[in-house]
């Protein structure tokens, strides 16, 4: 995903000390896509759309 050598977006796993696993993710290029975050544990989620 790269215009002209310029990457459009990416994409990590992180793995914290304690073994927690973190997915992140982001998209430059996309017309009309929300931004926020999104954070999913074993015991429920919570999500908040960016300001703007």
């Amino acid at each position: 995903m790269t215009v002209d050598g310029v990457e459009e977006g990416l994409m990590a796993v992180v793995e914290f000390d304690n073994g927690t696993l973190g997915q992140v993710h982001d998209i430059y290029n996309a017309p009309h896509s929300l931004s926020g975050i999104e954070i999913i544990g074993s015991k429920g989620s919570i999500s908040s759309p960016a300001a703007c």
